[in-house]
């Protein structure tokens, strides 16, 4: 939990500096809504969000259900801030293993949508039939035999 709590407050630091934000709450989430609000009203423009692997630390910590849970009540209130966001956010962008209509920190993010299985967003999502075959020849010649 601490090693997350550290990493996002390095990448919140990182951009709040960038518009200028000196004054920082306490609360990892206030911080990324603070950051947010002061983006779009410097800007005027509606902010994009882009998390890359929004599942990591979840997936990496299936094995401890206590951390597991801690962190699933932690990132609920962090990516919760989002929903209230709508007046100054363009869209949000979330890549992760995680099927995350079934993952309860993104169950206040109602309207999420998933496309990961769109055709039209193929060459974004996943693994292409060319990258397959070109990438996992040995995987696919073993699962062939079993």
């Amino acid at each position: 939990m601490q090693s997350v709590e550290i990493t996002l407050d390095f990448i919140l630091n990182m951009h709040e500096s960038e518009w200028g934000i000196t004054e920082k709450y306490g609360n990892l989430s206030a911080r990324l809504a603070n950051l947010i609000k002061t983006a779009y009203e410097k800007s005027g423009r509606k902010v994009v969000v882009l998390v890359d692997e929004y599942d990591r630390a979840l997936v990496n910590t299936m094995d401890d259900p206590q951390i597991h849970k801690e962190l699933t009540t932690f990132f609920k209130g962090f990516y919760g801030v989002l929903k209230g966001m709508d007046y100054a956010r363009r869209f949000v962008f979330l890549t992760g293993v995680s099927k995350f209509a079934k993952v309860s920190v993104l169950s206040d993010l109602n309207q999420l949508i998933d496309i990961s299985l769109i055709g039209q967003y193929a060459e974004i999502c996943g693994i292409s039939e060319a990258e397959l075959l070109a990438q996992f020849q040995p995987e696919l010649h073993t699962l062939a035999k079993e």
